[in-house]
């Protein structure tokens, strides 16, 4: 049987990239595909852009909505399981990024291949200012996981794994998933949490070792300068329960590598935060947050952390401390109440 893919974007103001975006998905070499386009209540050209392509290629289904919900795929997802066979594969891309054009094709003979249920693939990571490369994930032989496999083999598939893009699905994982409880909860990573839901479901799933997905970075984005996308704590405890669920335990080697990838990922979030432009509370309210998190205070506590060194930490505790020690106030006010409360936060760390 000729499976169809089922591809999902969600965009909001992309105008300037969404072109790319949906030229790599109908220019792809398999073309058994429909193609769920989400505008979320977008005010520049976008839904213009998309209603345009819709009229000239039947494939692609326009998704207007009223609110700019980064959960909007888990809206979208009841009407595909109910639409499609459960052997059928979902496939997932961010508006300001591509798919060459054999992607789909590469990624459906690796499944069958490997009697797979998740797909995955390599991915180049790309300046989206200048199209220069910023980074190739390089792996040199194909990886497939499966049974105890899952456990002794995490930190060398799990920089694969995290995201949702650059992945093939069977939509037999998600037919079970109770949507209405993602609503409402997530404030960043909705769709790597659809991932991981994935991937707790699947019994064998594999690493393409081919770049067949292109990732674009903004320097002045809202991920790359800090918003309200900050809940990295959130997205940790997902990953932790993922390996308990499927290794039954959470051993002390991966305990150490999850606790790098913790503190890499509120470093990089926090540290463009204080940098960007949006209001002093809302920054040192974010800060609050990760700062006040248990999870925080048990990785910087953790001696043995896999690439982050005692130095590392202090490091980027003086870099941080110094930022709000920086921050002045006359008198007495909620903000400089955050400032003395994120520096004793600081201090004890």
């Amino acid at each position: 049987m000729c499976k169809k893919v089922i591809v999902f974007t969600q965009t909001h103001n992309n105008e300037k990239t969404l072109h790319r975006c949906i030229d790599s998905i109908i220019n792809q070499t398999y073309g058994e595909f429909v193609y769920y386009i989400a505008d979320n209540a977008s005010t520049d050209s976008t839904k213009e852009i998309i209603s345009q392509y819709a009229e000239q290629d039947k494939r692609i289904i326009p998704v207007y909505c009223n609110d700019n919900l980064i959960w909007q795929i888990y809206t979208c997802l009841p009407e595909i399981l109910a639409k499609y066979d459960i052997n059928d594969c979902l496939i997932v891309l961010d508006s300001d990024d591509e798919y060459i054009p054999d992607a789909f094709e590469k990624l459906l003979r690796f499944m069958a291949e490997g009697d797979l249920e998740v797909a995955a693939c390599t991915t180049d990571y790309i300046d989206g200012d200048d199209g220069s490369d910023l980074n190739r994930q390089v792996l040199e032989n194909n990886l497939i996981i499966s049974g105890l496999n899952f456990e002794a083999q995490f930190p060398e598939y799990f920089k694969f794994v995290r995201d949702s893009w650059g992945k093939m699905f069977s939509l037999s994982l998600f037919s079970h998933l109770e949507f209405q409880s993602f609503n409402h909860t997530i404030q960043h990573g909705s769709t790597s949490i659809l991932s991981f839901e994935a991937l707790c479901n699947s019994k064998r799933f594999g690493v393409l070792a081919q770049r067949l997905h292109k990732y674009y970075i903004y320097t002045h984005s809202l991920e790359q300068s800090g918003s309200t996308r900050i809940s990295a704590p959130m997205l940790y405890k997902y990953y932790r329960d993922w390996v308990i669920s499927k290794c039954g335990q959470l051993n002390d080697l991966n305990k150490r590598f999850l606790y790098g990838a913790y503190f890499r990922a509120i470093k990089n979030r926090t540290l463009p935060l204080i940098h960007s432009n949006i209001g002093l509370k809302e920054k040192l309210g974010l800060l609050r947050m990760v700062f006040d998190d248990i999870l925080t205070t048990e990785m910087m506590s953790c001696d043995q952390i896999d690439g982050v060194s005692s130095e590392n930490k202090a490091e980027y505790i003086g870099i941080v401390l110094s930022w709000v020690d920086s921050i002045c106030f006359e008198e007495e006010t909620e903000e400089s109440l955050l400032c003395a409360y994120i520096r004793h936060r600081l201090e004890q760390m």
